[in-house]
């Protein structure tokens, strides 16, 4: 019976399309918990096509730009030794 109940919300919820997309809410939730670019790779690698993969690839972007190393700049020419003569 409870098997048959829960079949049944998952019928009057949308059918397999919602249980994708619960599945793909739990797999961003996990991919913001590991905070990585990685780990929103693999959500995007498993689901691209859903509703929340614009909001995942937002997300990578954003880690993606606050893990980058800041630029160096070069290091400045060191100026020529004195030798003591002015020319």
């Amino acid at each position: 019976m409870i098997r048959f109940l829960a079949l049944f919300a998952l019928l009057l919820a949308g059918g397999p399309a919602f249980a994708q997309s619960g599945s793909a809410a739990a797999a961003l939730e996990a991919a913001r918990r590991a905070g990585t670019v990685a780990a929103y790779d693999r959500f995007l690698a498993r689901h691209g096509k859903s509703p929340l993969a614009r909001t995942a690839r937002e997300e990578r972007e954003r880690l993606r730009r606050a893990s980058a190393p800041a630029p160096v700049a070069p290091p400045r020419p060191e100026p020529p030794a004195r030798n003591g003569s002015y020319q």
